[in-house]
């Protein structure tokens, strides 16, 4: 006959029935850790197969960067149209610049202009 452990509340468990608990390992414990890995060396052989397939794929860090930059030598066509924009942006910055300025002086002229109507109106 089995006594009873001294924490009220549990019993003794029967030794025929499989440990159940944190520190026990069961079958189907094991059968899970064993898929996971299994998945993960079929995805990591899968995806190194794919990165040799390309041979246009970059394996280091500068060649990545490399292709990321922009070509120095993309032709003259394209250097010559750059410089077209780059000439055009300043034309057009120059020109409202220029209106801005005598946008103003108008203003100047339009203020003092009413200021002289506003003395007229008060003489009067």
């Amino acid at each position: 006959m089995q006594t009873s452990p001294s924490t009220p509340g549990t019993e003794w468990s029967d030794p025929a029935e499989p440990a159940v608990g944190p520190g026990s390992f069961q079958l189907a414990d094991l059968l899970l850790m064993f898929g996971v890995m299994a998945l993960c060396f079929v995805l990591l052989r899968s995806w190194r197969r794919r990165a040799r397939r390309r041979p246009d794929a970059p394996s280091t860090p500068e060649e990545v960067v490399r292709r990321a930059l922009p070509m120095g030598g993309a032709g003259p066509e394209l250097d010559r149209r750059a410089a077209e924009a780059t000439r055009l942006v300043r034309d057009l910055s120059a020109a409202l610049d220029t209106k801005a300025a005598r946008l103003e002086v108008l203003i100047e002229q339009a203020d003092e202009r009413l200021a002289r109507l506003e003395d007229h109106g008060e003489a009067a």
